[in-house]
């Protein structure tokens, strides 16, 4: 099945219908994308519910799959990106060698491989980590350190990391959307525990010199409303470094500390024991 997608797509399983006139009217044309999502959508249901099998082999075998869809362009989704990522951090993995290092290899080499790809995992930022805080006692996912999912997701979504083609684009880069969204995230609900780890994956950032200014008065409206000692401490810190920091190949320079705390990717991702 997976093989018959990369080579064809989805059209063999889409509803073959007889063209009655050489021009498709507006209202046709409606209907075939509507069909080409319901059909993208139910394929993808299908796939990705084999990721959830009780035979690791089948797990494998789907996660397998999935990645050489989605890394060969035949498949565009985030939310499944979140839940390979969430597989491979689940416990219920842990002995499943083969399938954690085909996602650790798939991870990277996707990520670094161009800018929509970092912007994939940027939208799986929050959703993930949301999983995560959300997850009951009795699920295997709450055994998992979201910190550490935190981190995997940065470094997966370093501008740096990519090639120098596209660290030369302008505009905003995929770190500085990501604080944009973990800033208004913390202040759509400042109390919460969880305002610690976005407030320490700020920290992490690499951040654009000309973005500088935007994330200002978010930093302000934060400073005021997080009750969390610590995290005030480390959002004072991002923006103390913000308004003095040089910048270092274009992005503001971070502490030494910050620097040598960071998750190295290519260890991680090929790591098996991440739990």
């Amino acid at each position: 099945l997976f093989d018959q997608v990369m080579i064809f797509g989805i059209e063999p399983f889409k509803d073959r219908k007889v063209q009655t006139g050489n021009e498709e009217n507006e209202s046709e044309k409606t209907k075939e994308t509507e069909e080409t999502e319901a059909t993208t959508h139910n394929l993808l249901q299908l796939l990705s519910g084999f990721l959830d099998s009780e035979f690791s082999e089948l797990r494998t075998e789907a996660a397998e799959g999935l990645v050489k869809l989605i890394f060969s362009g035949r498949l565009n989704s985030a939310k499944l990106l979140s839940r390979l990522v969430l597989l491979w951090y689940n416990p219920v993995t842990e002995e499943d060698t083969r399938l954690r290092h085909a996602l650790g290899v798939f991870f990277p080499l996707f990520a670094y491989s161009n800018r929509t790809s970092q912007e994939c995992f940027e939208e799986t930022f929050l959703p993930t980590l949301q999983i995560l805080f959300n997850a009951p006692a009795s699920s295997p996912l709450s055994e998992i350190d979201a910190a550490n999912v935190a981190e995997l997701l940065v470094d997966l979504t370093r501008p740096s990391g990519l090639n120098q083609h596209f660290q030369n684009c302008q505009g905003l880069t995929v770190h500085d959307n990501l604080a944009l969204k973990i800033c208004n995230e913390i202040l759509t609900d400042p109390s919460v525990p969880d305002v610690r780890i976005y407030a320490k994956t700020l920290r992490s950032l690499e951040l654009s010199k000309e973005f500088t200014n935007d994330l200002m008065d978010l930093f302000e409206d934060i400073l005021v409303k997080v009750k969390d000692k610590m995290s005030l401490k480390m959002v004072e810190k991002v923006k103390n470094n913000l308004s003095k920091g040089s910048p270092i190949d274009g992005h503001v320079s971070k502490e030494k500390d910050n620097a040598e705390n960071n998750l190295d990717c290519s260890k991680l991702c090929t790591s098996t024991g991440q739990n």
